[in-house]
Protein backbone atom coordinates (compact mmCIF):
# COMPACT_ATOMS: atom_id res chain seq x y z
CA UNK A 1 0.00 0.00 0.00
CA UNK A 2 2.74 2.83 0.85
CA UNK A 3 4.62 1.62 -2.12
CA UNK A 4 1.67 2.45 -4.42
CA UNK A 5 1.28 5.81 -2.74
CA UNK A 6 5.70 6.90 -3.35
CA UNK A 7 4.80 5.84 -6.79
CA UNK A 8 1.53 7.86 -7.40
CA UNK A 9 3.25 11.33 -5.56
CA UNK A 10 6.26 10.35 -8.15
CA UNK A 11 4.30 10.31 -10.78
CA UNK A 12 2.39 12.69 -9.81
CA UNK A 13 5.63 15.32 -9.48
CA UNK A 14 7.15 14.26 -12.87
CA UNK A 15 3.69 15.48 -14.85
CA UNK A 16 3.86 18.67 -13.03
CA UNK A 17 7.43 19.26 -13.31
CA UNK A 18 7.23 18.66 -17.31
CA UNK A 19 5.62 22.24 -17.28
CA UNK A 20 8.40 24.12 -15.85
CA UNK A 21 11.11 22.41 -18.29
CA UNK A 22 10.99 24.83 -21.14
CA UNK A 23 12.77 28.01 -20.29
CA UNK A 24 12.40 31.83 -22.01
CA UNK A 25 9.50 30.65 -24.17
CA UNK A 26 7.01 32.71 -22.23
CA UNK A 27 7.23 36.34 -22.43
CA UNK A 28 8.12 38.26 -19.20
CA UNK A 29 8.14 42.40 -18.46
CA UNK A 30 10.51 44.16 -16.81
CA UNK A 31 9.53 45.29 -13.03
CA UNK A 32 10.96 47.98 -11.46
CA UNK A 33 10.63 47.45 -7.61
CA UNK A 34 10.78 49.65 -4.72
CA UNK A 35 11.73 53.28 -6.65
CA UNK A 36 12.81 54.32 -9.81
CA UNK A 37 15.83 56.65 -9.99
CA UNK A 38 16.45 58.14 -13.35
CA UNK A 39 19.39 59.20 -14.78
CA UNK A 40 18.73 62.76 -15.53
CA UNK A 41 16.86 62.95 -12.15
CA UNK A 42 20.13 62.17 -10.05
CA UNK A 43 22.34 64.35 -12.38
CA UNK A 44 20.40 67.17 -10.88
CA UNK A 45 20.83 66.67 -7.60
CA UNK A 46 23.47 68.87 -6.43
CA UNK A 47 25.37 69.28 -2.94
CA UNK A 48 23.55 72.37 -0.99
CA UNK A 49 20.34 71.06 -1.76
CA UNK A 50 17.87 71.00 1.36
CA UNK A 51 15.96 68.13 2.43
CA UNK A 52 12.93 69.24 0.69
CA UNK A 53 13.96 70.23 -2.31
CA UNK A 54 16.02 66.45 -2.27
CA UNK A 55 12.48 64.93 -1.56
CA UNK A 56 10.55 67.21 -4.21
CA UNK A 57 13.51 65.70 -7.42
CA UNK A 58 14.25 61.93 -6.08
CA UNK A 59 10.68 61.37 -3.50
CA UNK A 60 10.99 59.99 -0.25
CA UNK A 61 13.54 57.60 0.31
CA UNK A 62 13.09 53.91 0.43
CA UNK A 63 15.50 54.08 4.30
CA UNK A 64 16.46 56.86 6.45
CA UNK A 65 19.10 56.50 8.80
CA UNK A 66 17.74 55.38 11.95
CA UNK A 67 20.77 56.82 14.33
CA UNK A 68 20.89 60.45 12.18
CA UNK A 69 18.43 60.88 10.19
CA UNK A 70 21.05 62.91 8.07
CA UNK A 71 21.74 59.65 5.61
CA UNK A 72 19.29 59.11 3.55
CA UNK A 73 19.23 55.75 1.08
CA UNK A 74 17.07 55.40 -2.18
CA UNK A 75 17.04 51.51 -3.67
CA UNK A 76 16.25 51.04 -7.21
CA UNK A 77 16.18 47.24 -8.19
CA UNK A 78 15.08 46.20 -12.02
CA UNK A 79 14.79 42.84 -13.50
CA UNK A 80 14.50 42.66 -16.91
CA UNK A 81 13.31 39.33 -18.66
CA UNK A 82 15.21 36.25 -17.94
CA UNK A 83 18.26 38.51 -16.84
CA UNK A 84 19.23 38.91 -12.84
CA UNK A 85 17.98 41.53 -10.95
CA UNK A 86 19.84 44.40 -10.82
CA UNK A 87 20.26 47.21 -7.71
CA UNK A 88 21.80 50.78 -7.76
CA UNK A 89 21.82 52.52 -4.15
CA UNK A 90 21.91 56.30 -3.78
CA UNK A 91 23.31 57.41 -0.87
CA UNK A 92 22.40 61.12 0.54
CA UNK A 93 24.08 62.54 3.30
CA UNK A 94 23.17 65.71 5.06
CA UNK A 95 25.15 68.33 7.31
CA UNK A 96 23.47 69.55 10.42
CA UNK A 97 22.13 72.69 8.42
CA UNK A 98 19.91 69.85 7.02
CA UNK A 99 21.69 70.73 3.33
CA UNK A 100 23.09 67.96 0.88
CA UNK A 101 26.90 67.43 1.65
CA UNK A 102 27.84 64.60 -0.31
CA UNK A 103 26.11 62.16 -2.25
CA UNK A 104 27.15 58.56 -4.01
CA UNK A 105 25.53 56.54 -6.10
CA UNK A 106 27.02 52.63 -6.57
CA UNK A 107 26.61 52.22 -10.03
CA UNK A 108 25.94 53.80 -12.82
CA UNK A 109 22.17 54.35 -13.79
CA UNK A 110 20.78 52.74 -17.29
CA UNK A 111 20.74 55.33 -19.88
CA UNK A 112 17.17 56.40 -20.38
CA UNK A 113 18.21 57.34 -24.05
CA UNK A 114 19.25 54.01 -24.86
CA UNK A 115 16.27 52.16 -26.64
CA UNK A 116 15.23 48.99 -25.13
CA UNK A 117 16.11 45.62 -26.91
CA UNK A 118 12.93 44.12 -25.34
CA UNK A 119 10.23 47.20 -26.44
CA UNK A 120 11.71 47.65 -29.66
CA UNK A 121 9.88 46.77 -33.37
CA UNK A 122 12.81 45.10 -35.17
CA UNK A 123 11.59 45.31 -38.92
CA UNK A 124 15.13 43.75 -41.08
CA UNK A 125 14.17 41.95 -44.41
CA UNK A 126 14.59 37.51 -43.17
CA UNK A 127 14.31 35.18 -45.67
CA UNK A 128 11.10 33.04 -45.25
CA UNK A 129 13.56 30.29 -44.22
CA UNK A 130 14.67 32.14 -41.48
CA UNK A 131 11.53 33.39 -39.93
CA UNK A 132 10.51 29.33 -40.45
CA UNK A 133 13.30 28.68 -38.20
CA UNK A 134 13.45 30.91 -35.47
CA UNK A 135 9.22 29.69 -35.50
CA UNK A 136 10.21 26.52 -34.83
CA UNK A 137 13.29 26.96 -32.72
CA UNK A 138 10.35 28.25 -30.20
CA UNK A 139 7.62 25.89 -31.31
CA UNK A 140 9.11 22.32 -31.22
CA UNK A 141 10.44 22.32 -27.76
CA UNK A 142 7.04 23.98 -26.75
CA UNK A 143 5.07 20.87 -28.84
CA UNK A 144 7.49 17.97 -27.54
CA UNK A 145 6.57 19.23 -23.76
CA UNK A 146 2.72 19.19 -24.42
CA UNK A 147 3.25 15.93 -25.61
CA UNK A 148 5.61 14.58 -23.01
CA UNK A 149 3.27 16.23 -20.12
CA UNK A 150 0.07 14.33 -22.20
CA UNK A 151 1.98 10.92 -22.03
CA UNK A 152 2.44 11.42 -18.48
CA UNK A 153 -0.99 12.52 -17.45
CA UNK A 154 -2.39 9.94 -19.23
CA UNK A 155 0.52 7.19 -17.72
CA UNK A 156 -0.49 8.52 -14.44
CA UNK A 157 -4.36 8.26 -15.03
CA UNK A 158 -4.13 4.88 -16.54
CA UNK A 159 -1.57 3.99 -13.10
CA UNK A 160 -4.57 5.70 -10.65
CA UNK A 161 -7.51 3.80 -12.45
CA UNK A 162 -5.39 0.29 -11.87
CA UNK A 163 -4.65 0.81 -8.33
CA UNK A 164 -8.85 1.83 -8.20
CA UNK A 165 -10.02 -1.06 -9.92
CA UNK A 166 -7.54 -3.03 -7.77
CA UNK A 167 -8.55 -1.66 -4.14
CA UNK A 168 -12.30 -1.71 -4.85
CA UNK A 169 -13.40 -5.07 -6.89
CA UNK A 170 -17.22 -3.67 -7.17
CA UNK A 171 -15.71 -0.33 -9.22
CA UNK A 172 -16.01 -0.69 -12.79
CA UNK A 173 -15.50 2.38 -15.07
CA UNK A 174 -17.73 3.03 -17.84
CA UNK A 175 -16.34 3.65 -21.09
Amino acid sequence: MQFKSVVTTLIFALSVSACSSINKVVYRIDVPQEMTLQASTVAQLKTGMTAQQVQYLLGTPVLVDPYSNNTWYYVFLQQKAYEAPEQHTLVVNFDQKGTVSNFDLDKPLPNEEQVEVNNTIINAPDAPTKKLVAILEIAIPFSISLIVTHIRFNLWLKFYLLMMTQNSPSYSPNY
